[in-house]
């Protein structure tokens, strides 16, 4: 019996279009200058990058993606204090220093954790007078975000392909 590996190139990139661009493949990282040379394009100056502590350094993710923020000019804060089950102070955390840098878009690099709190970030970046908890106590209904590119890492949940994120209310018992 064949292998599902014997009808499937994984070296071949693969762009899947919707209301959410997904690319899938070995080697997929490499179009990170693109993209961020179409979000020069569209007036941003700044991002803000969300990750956890070490693994945008060991996959050399960091590498490519810093050095296509350098060529395309764009500045950044790099918030790399996410934890499994991101809370709500991460968030704001990560979104104080987008807005002291301008962001007007979200890089989220890793695994579910990151990019949860990515997606929170971009929400909030489009809605500088709320707050993560605001978010998470659905105190809002949040219509906008700044665009935001999910650099996966890991397989887990799929995070990066659809529009739901979770974030934690720390409580104090």
């Amino acid at each position: 019996m064949a292998n599902w590996e014997d009808k499937f190139d994984v070296n071949t990139v693969t762009e899947i279009r919707a209301r959410t661009i997904c690319y899938l493949g070995v080697g997929a990282i490499n179009k990170i200058n693109d993209i961020v040379a179409v979000l020069k394009q569209k007036g941003v100056k700044a991002v803000l990058v969300v990750t956890g502590k070490g693994s945008h350094i060991k996959t050399g993710a960091w590498d490519k993606i810093k050095a296509a923020l350098d060529a395309n000019q764009l500045g950044y804060f790099l918030y790399d204090q996410v934890t499994p089950n991101p809370t709500v102070d991460q968030v704001d955390q990560a979104v104080a220093g987008g807005k002291a840098k301008g962001a007007g878009a979200v890089i989220a690099i890793g695994g579910g954790s990151p990019i949860d709190a990515g997606k929170a970030s971009a929400i909030l970046l489009a809605n500088p007078s709320k707050d993560a908890r605001e978010i998470c106590n659905l105190k809002f209904a949040p219509e906008k975000a700044v665009p935001i590119i999910a650099v996966n890492l890991t397989h887990g949940t799929g995070t990066e392909v659809n529009r739901f994120a979770v974030v934690s209310i720390p409580v104090d018992f």
